[in-house]
C-alpha cells in the first residue's frame, strides 16, 4: 500500500500527551509508532462518523452508559447471589454495593453516584434499611 505524507499541526500538550500514551502502551515510542496510531485513529474517527449516519437511516437506539452498567450489575448478581432478578424482586443492599464496587469502582462516592443513577434512571428503588427493590 503506498504511503501519503500528511503535515499537522497540534498543541504541543497534546504531542506530548499522545507521545507518552504511546510510550505507556508501547513501552516506548519508536519508527513508525506515531504514523501507525495516527492512521488507525483517523480509521476509527471514519468509522465513528459513517456509523453515525448509518445509525441515524435504520433508527437504531443506542443504549445509555447508565443501562449498559445497569446490565453488567444486574449479570454480576445473577451470577454471585441470585437466580433470576424480576421486576419487583428485592435484594440485599450489600450485594448491590458489591457488584457496583467490582464493575465501577469500590470508592464510597462511585458506588453512592451509581446507586443514585440507577434510583433516578428508575432501575431500583430503596425500600428500607439495606433492602432494594428492582423495578425494571
Amino acid at each position: 500500500m503506498m504511503k501519503k505524507k500528511l503535515l499537522i499541526s497540534i498543541d504541543e500538550n497534546l504531542d506530548r500527551d499522545f507521545r507518552s500514551f504511546l510510550a505507556h502502551k508501547y513501552g516506548k515510542v519508536e519508527r513508525g509508532l506515531i504514523s501507525n496510531e495516527i492512521a488507525e485513529a483517523i480509521k476509527y474517527w471514519i468509522s465513528i462518523h459513517t456509523q453515525e449516519h448509518k445509525l441515524d437511516e435504520r433508527r437504531i437506539v443506542i443504549k445509555p452508559r447508565h443501562l449498559k452498567v445497569w446490565m453488567q450489575i444486574k449479570d454480576y448478581l445473577l451470577m454471585n447471589y441470585y437466580q433470576e432478578l424480576k421486576t419487583g424482586q428485592e435484594i440485599n443492599g450489600r450485594h448491590l454495593r458489591e457488584a457496583i464496587s467490582v464493575i465501577r469502582g469500590s470508592d464510597k462516592r462511585t458506588i453512592k453516584k451509581w446507586l443514585n443513577l440507577f434510583r433516578r434512571f428508575g432501575y431500583i428503588e430503596h425500600v428500607t434499611g439495606a433492602i432494594w427493590r428492582i423495578r425494571q
